[in-house]
């Protein structure tokens, strides 16, 4: 049986993350766009737009010091919405631990 067709979009944003493809990203991202980062911490809250988005994908880059990355582990999808259960680690200095969390059914409006 063939993906829905909104599967195969998310799992290529996030492959086009992972590679800095940012063409990719402009394909599939609306300008207007709205990105929520749960939790109180230094990155939390909503990016407007893809430039603020991309900000924000900096920003995570340059707090792990480049080491952040997003690992996709299922995704479910109809012609409304999906959802992406991904795992996302990076090492935080100064000790270089790495510090993985798992979000599961993040929405993502396709």
């Amino acid at each position: 049986m063939a993906e829905h067709p909104n599967v195969v979009r998310i799992r290529d944003g996030y492959a086009a993350f992972a590679k800095g493809d940012f063409a990719a990203l402009n394909n599939l991202f609306a300008e207007d766009l709205l990105w929520h980062d749960a939790g109180r911490n230094q990155t939390s809250g909503e990016y407007r737009g893809r430039e603020a988005v991309y900000g924000f994908f900096g920003k995570l880059m340059e707090i792990t010091e480049g080491s952040f990355r997003a690992d996709l582990h299922a995704v479910l999808a109809d012609d409304e919405q999906g959802k992406a259960g991904r795992g996302r680690a990076s090492e935080m200095p100064p000790d270089g631990r790495q510090q993985p969390t798992v979000a599961v059914g993040s929405n993502q409006r396709t």
